[in-house]
């Protein structure tokens, strides 16, 4: 299970293609109008559910004593899949020192959630794996937090992982601890083509 995933390392191909003659247009015509969410389903705005933060981190949370500050982080990017196994790390360098020069000494995980979207039409035969991981494990079993696989066929899938776990600012392998591996199937395309855009959103506590 450990060799199921590889590490990400592609090179974005670009093309481009030149059109020598233009083929001369007989009659042209263009409509514009503005559908229902009933009459059509459109992803583009689709995002994560929201969790009030209040049904992750009770007010009691931590004792009077520590100081805490809860941090709601949503990401959107779009991967370019070169390969049919990818790897992400969620965590993010910046704000880890951020948080340290704040005087901040842990990093408490309560809620992660991590959705993908086709960017392409509905009803083709793709579907993901996805794997959140805490890969400062060596074992695989030890390092799964959370496990989703799907079909794509009919618009996005997401999912909510509750690591409920503390780990130290100063730990050298900190941004390993929300690792995310990704494995698709179906999406037979040219180099470069971004099929896929992937969203999570982090709910966390510094101390």
């Amino acid at each position: 299970m450990s060799r199921l995933f590889r590490t990400k390392s592609c090179n974005s191909a670009s093309s481009s293609t030149s059109i020598s003659r233009l083929l001369e247009i007989v009659n042209e015509e263009q409509f514009e109008y503005n559908s229902s969410s009933k009459e059509q389903l459109d992803f583009r705005d689709w995002n994560i559910p929201k969790v009030p933060s209040q049904k992750i981190y009770k007010k009691h949370w931590l004792p009077s004593s520590f100081n805490s500050t809860t941090h709601v982080k949503t990401v959107a990017q779009v991967y370019s899949l070169s390969k049919e196994h990818e790897t992400c790390q969620l965590l993010n360098l910046e704000s880890i020192l951020k948080h340290k020069k704040d005087g901040n000494n842990f990093l408490h995980i309560g809620l992660v959630q991590v959705a993908v979207k086709p960017l392409t039409r509905l009803g083709l035969k793709a579907s993901i794996l996805l794997c959140l991981r805490d890969a400062r494990f060596t074992e695989f079993s030890d390092s799964t937090l959370g496990v989703i696989e799907s079909s794509l066929c009919n618009g996005p899938v997401h999912f909510d992982c509750y690591p409920d776990f503390t780990v130290s600012l100063s730990d050298p392998h900190i941004l390993r601890t929300l690792t995310l591996n990704i494995k698709t199937e179906g999406y037979n395309v040219l180099p470069g083509t971004q099929p896929l855009a992937l969203v999570y959103r982090i709910y966390y506590k510094v101390t």
